[in-house]
């Protein structure tokens, strides 16, 4: 009796799969056998979610898990599904594109990478606890890497040998990794992602400055034909070093770095390495640095004292509104800044230091220096945070700086020789002279992108891709009746530039349930076949405006391509 039981479910469960997928069969049987085979959304891998997962705080991971693009396999990592992979290569061809067209070679460099390399760099104690660290079976130490400075040095410093190899550009794109103590936001910010980062080598600093200026016209060139906004600002160096940066952002409420720009100049830079011309007090300080013991009398004369925590948040401006911040330098020396109590100390513009809780008993007698929001008669510098409406430090009063939220995508650096020196990577001149080679470095967070282009493009029904990342740009939705002309439409729209670019729904389930699904993954395009089709015009719906047209099956691929999102 429980063997017919088995029987009678096994044959049921039969029956219904050859009723489900009886459509998609017929789709693909009737297809030519010269052409391609047609992509059918029913069979697509895409596990689409109807409930906002509560742990996903931001749109962007909210829809790319509901629309079946990623899924969570631990904290801060995330397996790609077929249509994120898609969408990644799409963006991916673009960046070889681009890199090809200025002359750099792709390579694919160790993920381990030994601790030695890194050791010889000074980064293996200086790097913090995001640094995956690991041993073998022998002891020997390696790392994830997060970054490859010391991996693609080595390997230029046992090959270069002229100028005549210079200037040389190499690059990757693979898999980074970093032990983030908060990964959050999905793609965002994860322990593990998809990474391109070139490395460049050049005879002399002038060389240098040039192929930084090349990088960064081709990574304006592809964030161009991604479809995404970008903003190039100025940036602090970090851990990678060197002595120039930029940095390359889109716009977003949820970005967790603060940009300052100017809308009539054009400056622009991360607020850490901003510099802003406060807004003039009624009472400047005019510190007299003349007499020999200026110090002790500012000291006495503001009051300066030990009580002045270096902890203490910035207070409104007062008639005394002088503050003091102490900080060790790497030799132990104490240099104290000076500077207006309602402005915040930039600690990344104190390179090297080290903030101290209190100022120490004495530190008039050591190193003082003043910012520059104070007025003297001696030399300031820049150790404050800019902040918004601050006057542009380029146009000075004639325009202020407005302040908002940016999303890293990308990252130029001139490193100079902070890699070069260490690792010996030189090379021979014309007159057999040997000279160190000048660097730079520069990133693309690949995965960030995919996840970016989603929080910038979405509404309440889905996502609304760039038609250059999107992984089809056009999804064919059909009622059962017009299955036929759907799949003809299909084949003819794949003898053109849109060959293997179309998803065709066939499948028995209603065509709002159909349309639904295609606005949720973010198609640019949906041409609807319904039923009152009637072998002339398609409706054509824009998935980023919205905007429903009745256009002829012949003008369907003008309207997408010279209408392209």
């Amino acid at each position: 009796m429980q063997s017919q039981r088995v029987l009678v479910l096994v044959q049921s469960r039969t029956a219904a799969s050859r009723h489900r997928f009886s459509t998609s069969a017929a789709s693909r049987s009737s297809a030519p056998s010269s052409s391609v085979r047609r992509v059918l959304a029913q069979e697509l891998y895409a596990p689409v979610m109807r409930d906002t997962p509560r742990d996903a705080a931001i749109a962007s991971h909210q829809l790319m898990l509901r629309a079946g693009y990623i899924r969570q396999s631990s904290a801060g990592i995330y397996n790609l599904l077929p249509l994120a992979l898609r969408s990644l290569n799409k963006i991916i061809r673009i960046v070889d594109e681009e890199m090809e067209a200025i002359g750099a070679h792709k390579l694919a460099l160790a993920n381990l990478t030994p601790a030695s390399l890194w050791r010889q760099s000074g980064r293996w104690d200086t790097t913090g606890p995001e640094l995956m660290k690991l041993k073998d079976r022998k002891e020997v130490e390696y790392c994830l890497s997060p970054t490859h400075e010391e991996a693609i040095t080595d390997l230029a410093g046992s090959t270069l040998q002229s100028y005549q190899q210079l200037p040389l550009l190499l690059y990757q794109l693979d898999r980074k990794f970093r032990d983030e103590a908060r990964p959050r936001f999905g793609l965002m910010r994860g322990r593990e992602f998809l990474m391109k980062d070139l490395y460049t080598f050049d005879a002399d600093l002038p060389a240098a400055k040039a192929t930084y200026e090349r990088v960064c016209t081709a990574y304006s060139k592809i964030f161009a034909r991604l479809g995404l906004p970008i903003h190039k600002v100025e940036a602090d160096t970090g851990n990678i070093g060197g002595d120039h940066s930029h940095e390359y952002h889109v716009c977003s409420e949820v970005g967790e770095d603060a940009l300052l720009t100017c809308s009539s100049c054009g400056y622009a830079a991360n607020q850490e390495k901003a510099t802003g011309v406060a807004p003039p007090l009624a009472r400047m300080f005019e510190i007299d640095a003349s007499p020999p013991a200026w110090k002790t009398h500012l000291i006495h004369h503001y009051g300066l004292a030990v009580s002045l925590a270096s902890t203490e948040a910035p207070q409104p401006c007062t008639t005394a509104c002088l503050a003091a911040m102490a900080f060790k330098k790497p030799d132990n020396s104490v240099v104290t800044v000076l500077y207006r109590s309602d402005r915040k100390i930039n600690e990344i513009k104190m390179k090297g230091c080290e903030r101290m809780r209190h100022l120490p008993e004495g530190f008039e007698r050591q190193t003082i220096v003043i910012d520059h929001s104070l007025k003297a008669n001696v030399p300031t510098g820049d150790y404050t945070v800019a902040e918004d409406k601050d006057d542009c430090p380029q146009c000075k009063s004639k325009a202020s700086l407005t302040g908002s939220r940016g999303i890293e995508l990308g990252h130029a650096f001139l490193l100079g020789r902070k890699y070069s020196q260490p690792f010996a990577t030189a090379y021979t001149d014309a007159h057999g002279v040997h000279h160190v080679t000048e660097m730079g470095c520069y990133g693309l967070g690949i995965t960030r992108i995919l996840a970016s282009a989603v929080e910038l493009f979405h509404d309440n029904d889905g996502i609304k891709w760039p038609q250059a990342i999107a992984p089809y740009s056009l999804c064919i939705v059909t009622v059962p009746a017009k299955n036929e002309a759907g799949e003809k439409l299909y084949d003819t729209l794949s003898s053109t530039e849109l060959k293997g670019d179309i998803v065709l729904d066939t499948s028995d389930r209603s065509m709002g349930k159909k349309i639904k699904d295609a606005l949720l993954l973010g198609y640019p395009w949906i041409a609807v076949l319904g039923n009152r089709y009637g072998g002339k015009e398609v409706e054509l719906i824009s998935r980023h405006t919205g905007k429903r047209a009745d256009v002829l099956p012949e003008d369907l691929l003008k309207t997408i391509l010279h209408q392209q999102h």
